[in-house]
């Protein structure tokens, strides 16, 4: 029975632990798909009017 106890305890650590160990869930759509974004780029900030204001004054 102590044996038995123990191996419980122990697959539930191991289960425990393997859930911490991955990274943070992907999303999921409400389709049930994973899918990912095609534009990878960020796009471009904007300029702030200060400095384009200084750059055209120039």
């Amino acid at each position: 029975m102590k044996r038995f106890l123990v191996a419980l305890l122990l697959m539930n650590f191991v289960i425990l632990t393997s859930g911490c160990a991955s990274g943070p869930p992907k999303p999921v759509l409400p389709d049930g798909l994973h899918r990912v974004p095609i534009n990878r780029e960020r796009p471009v900030p904007p300029l702030p009017s200060a400095a384009s204001a200084v750059g055209a004054a120039s």
